[in-house]
């Protein structure tokens, strides 16, 4: 895999990005890029490899890099000045980063491609864990999201014909490529974990993602497998690809291997047996530090799809531990447990990711009150369209809390998402639930909820957001560590 020698990449700021500045530089590639603001951690992670990281704007840096390879990140668009610079320029060689993975990164390996609407990144983690564990050597990931145990993200294969696992978004490649990213990835094997509506931003309606999912299966190549969640009828309804066979793994009668799971005080156990379609045999067991029946499943599609990888290496029978696998940061994650009270941030931002999260706490912390912090911030939250499911799901909380409406001026009222009639249902519902327009606002609710867990029951403070919580989480968590102190 011969790298370029020097690159430059206009978006260095983002996670895939930044990450991708990471890897090449650690393979001695020459890097630097630009953006309009690069924060911790990812400014540091930069500035401790050396990698230069110049203001968007500055266009007299990139007379420099001419003979570079230029990648750009998919938050630029046309009347950017970079992106103006770049396309005045026709010598100038550049790509999307999902163009770029697929030339450098994926053309000579054996790749897992790991694609869905939830649970991709944290799926993901676990398969690049499992592959680490179970020895294979130079093989590369790409995680889109940070690893909890601060491990990176991303990792190019050492050599060629080494296996890849890669998370594939649906999401657009770049403001020249409106196609989903997944489709530069060359998949061997394709794992699904779920299909439903999302980016509403990008697609229109259900029938447009799952025409970005078909460009996903149509690349899987002769003889390829398809893995994917056979309890998701959405997913059920794309299988039927002849050039490639199909596994199903879920907790219905009717999958391939069919799950099922014991919580325990460290976790679960996850049990796959094979069934009768696969021509039965012994199971596999996967001990796991990760909660709930949504990791249980992406833990089985991780275990199953580096089994369809490496056919040789996870025989009937196998135990495995991947307790030391402790999925992302913003997963669930416990920011600080005080006793009485348990700060967990998440960054669900689908009402089905709320689902998850609160079943998975309530099986965690049994008996526990839950307050949910609620910031209405991705392109279809901020939106009614699932002004019901919202209602349905965070109901299922003692007390919700909502933030404003990420730019919700950009949207007519019509099409926002309706803060007083979500209230509304919630109070009929039985539920504590109010509407807060301030940070100090958010924070005088927080310590109410503090307050009562102190006086009573314990609670359980969960943060759903995808953005940044107003800077908020440090100074909550500090608070609870005082206290626990």
């Amino acid at each position: 895999m011969n790298l370029p020698p020097r690159v430059f990449l206009l978006g260095i700021g983002g996670t895939a990005m930044g990450n991708l500045a990471l890897g090449l530089a650690r393979r001695g590639v020459v890097v630097a890029g630009s953006d309009r603001g690069v924060y911790p951690p990812m400014s540091d992670l930069l500035a401790g490899e050396g990698i230069p990281v110049h203001p968007a704007g500055e266009l007299g840096v990139l007379a420099d890099w001419e003979d570079a390879l230029f990648v750009v990140g998919n938050a630029l668009s046309r009347g950017c000045p970079e992106v103006e610079w770049l396309l005045a320029r026709p010598r100038i060689a550049f790509v999307s980063l999902p163009a770029f993975l697929g030339r450098w990164m994926l053309a000579a390996s054996d790749n897992l491609v790991i694609a869905g609407t939830h649970g991709k990144s944290t799926t993901t983690g676990a398969a690049a864990y499992l592959l680490a564990q179970l020895g294979v050597e130079g093989a590369g990931h790409l995680v889109g999201g940070a690893l909890a145990d601060g491990s990176p993200a991303l990792v190019l294969p050492a050599g060629e014909a080494v296996p890849c696992v890669v998370e594939g978004d649906e999401y657009d490649c770049a403001f020249f490529d409106k196609r989903p990213k997944f489709v530069h990835y060359r998949p061997t094997v394709l794992a699904l974990t779920h299909l439903e509506f999302d980016h509403a931003d990008l697609y229109r309606d259900l029938e447009e993602v799952r025409r970005a999912f078909r460009q996903g299966l149509a690349v899987v190549p002769p003889g390829g497998i398809l893995l994917a969640n056979g309890d998701d009828p959405e997913l059920r309804s794309l299988l039927e690809v002849p050039w490639a066979s199909t596994v199903t793994v879920g907790c219905g009668e009717g999958n391939d291997w069919i799950l099922q799971r014991e919580p325990l005080s460290y976790g679960q156990e996850i049990v796959l047996s094979p069934g009768s379609a696969v021509g039965g045999g012994e199971a596999l067991r996967v001990k796991a530090a990760l909660w709930g029946e949504a990791n249980a499943r992406n833990l089985a599609l991780a275990v199953l799809g580096c089994r369809a990888l490496l056919p040789d290496s996870l025989p009937a029978g196998t135990v495995l531990d991947l307790r030391g696998y402790r999925g992302l940061r913003r997963r669930q994650e416990v920011r600080v447990d005080a006793g009485s009270v348990v700060l967990v941030e998440d960054f669900g931002h689908h009402p089905s990711a709320f689902r998850e999260t609160l079943r998975s706490l309530r099986e965690r912390f049994p008996g526990r009150s839950v307050h949910a912090f609620v910031e209405p911030r991705s392109n279809t939250l901020v939106t009614c369209r699932f002004q019901a499911e919202l209602a349905a799901v965070l109901a299922e909380a003692e007390a919700v809390t909502l933030a404003p409406l990420h730019r919700e001026e950009r949207l007519p009222p019509e099409e926002r998402l309706d803060r007083g009639a979500l209230l509304g249902s919630l109070a009929a519902a039985g539920v504590d639930a109010a509407a807060v327009d301030t940070p100090g606002g958010l924070t005088a609710r927080f310590r109410a909820a503090v307050g009562k867990a102190r006086d009573s029951r314990q609670t359980v403070v969960v943060v759903f957001s995808n953005g940044g919580f107003y800077g908020l989480l440090p100074e909550w968590c500090a608070s609870l560590g005082a206290e626990a102190g």
